[in-house]
């Protein structure tokens, strides 16, 4: 297991978020949140991974399929609880 670089764990983490809860007109239109969004989540990737002495990566808790997941759910329960701009909707 190596480790990814940035653009590869960008690829990989948004091939696990469903089109259903992020649609082409968002990211579209929110590149530069999408970007700041999977970079926080690489930084985080990046401390988290677990090597030998010999620097090979042996275990990653927070891979592009977890971090897909969690971008997942972050929109669903804002999808879910109206919330737009930082303001609840209802």
């Amino acid at each position: 297991m190596e480790e990814l670089t940035f653009e590869e764990f960008f690829e990989d983490t948004w091939d696990y978020v469903s089109d259903h809860v992020v649609d082409q007109d968002f990211w579209d239109e929110n590149q530069p949140f999408i970007r700041d969004l999977t970079f926080d989540l690489y930084h985080m990737y990046k401390n988290s991974i677990i090597k030998t002495s010999y620097n090979d990566v042996i275990f990653n808790p927070l891979s592009p399929k977890i971090s897909g997941k969690l971008i997942e759910i972050f929109f669903t329960n804002f999808d879910k609880h109206k919330i737009i701009n930082g303001k609840r909707t209802n």
